[in-house]
């Protein structure tokens, strides 16, 4: 598939340009956050995109993804929740899981959990202290590990930057 195709080039050249020799941009947090989650999770998506019959869930078993998919979400504080931990956790395959959030919430589950996740940090920022947060340390604990990205998803769903969510403290 060329869109999984593209996906893992794009993904590699921003991994490139942050672990650059001469720019070399992750913290340890970072780095292991890419290389034990984003890594596998965007292989498996390259992998899984080169099948080329997949069989259709059944509407029990994407009723049933939900439903351990939304305990899941509820459940989720400060951990780097991941597609590929929850999967592997319930037996409930990546495909069914897409299948069945995409018939729900008309989004990928990376997606919700992105934007379940930036409501997470905003929630923080929104109640911190600005002369003591670091504005990356509370996106790395909630799994974003590339700032950049960061701030466009913040801004692009908040309509604002984390520097202004911390700044204004509503």
């Amino acid at each position: 598939n060329d869109d999984a195709i593209n996906k893992m080039h794009n993904f590699l050249d921003i991994l490139r340009s942050s672990c650059g020799e001469d720019n070399f941009e992750l913290t340890d947090n970072q780095l292991e956050m890419v290389i034990e989650n984003e890594i596998p999770e965007r292989l498996l998506d390259l992998i899984s995109s080169a099948v080329p019959f997949k069989l259709k869930p059944s509407s029990a078993q994407k009723s049933f993804a939900i439903e351990k998919f939304s305990e899941y979400m509820n459940e989720f504080t400060d951990e780097r929740l991941t597609i590929l931990e929850f999967c592997i956790k319930t037996g409930i395959s990546k495909r069914t899981l897409e299948l069945a959030v995409k018939d729900k919430f008309n989004t990928s589950p990376k997606n919700y959990i992105i934007t379940k996740r930036l409501d997470h940090v905003r929630k923080l920022l929104k109640t911190s202290n600005a002369s003591t947060t670091k504005i990356v340390d509370v996106a790395n604990r909630f799994g974003f590990w590339h700032m950049g990205q960061f701030a466009k998803d913040y801004k692009l769903m908040f309509g604002e930057l984390p520097s202004d969510t911390l700044a204004s403290k509503r």
